[in-house]
């Protein structure tokens, strides 16, 4: 590929112009990621607008640019994972109710070998330090003992 310009206009923004016409992106192409998205960041900005404390999470995001590249991981792991790929460390799992992504634990073993604790709250979703931050601070040291034991 080659490059005919590199733009930086901000210190989290940058730009590359290629003269390889088959590198760039199709407009199909760039249809998909819009559309995925504004399919993926809808469940975070509704979860972040709906629970105690979204102001401030959303300006975190706002004030400091990062929410597209918060979103990013979204983008590019979407069907990019191994579906052969397993995890045969000690592995603590909690399962909030209200995630994005959820799963049965019998899924889950498929990947994770050693599951030595699952836990599903009764409430809680994507965010669960923001919305449940007691109950995630339990959790986490929990997960962690299980895990180092």
């Amino acid at each position: 590929m080659g490059v005919d310009e590199v733009s930086v206009s901000e210190p989290h923004a940058a730009s590359v112009t290629t003269n390889d016409a088959a590198q760039a992106t199709s407009a199909a192409e760039e249809d998909t990621r819009k559309q995925f998205t504004a399919v993926t960041l809808q469940p975070i900005c509704t979860a972040l607008h709906h629970r105690r404390g979204s102001s401030v999470a959303g300006a975190l995001y706002w004030l400091t640019r990062t929410g597209a590249s918060s979103a990013r991981i979204y983008y590019e792991s979407h069907n990019s994972l191994d579906p052969e790929l397993r995890v045969d460390v000690p592995s603590a799992i909690s399962m909030y109710p209200r995630d994005i992504e959820r799963c049965p634990r019998a899924w889950a073993q498929e990947r994770y070998r050693q599951i030595v604790r699952w836990s599903s709250p009764e409430t809680g979703g994507h965010f669960p330090s923001l919305e449940v931050p007691e109950y995630f601070v339990k959790d986490l040291q929990e997960g962690l003992a299980a895990v180092l034991r």
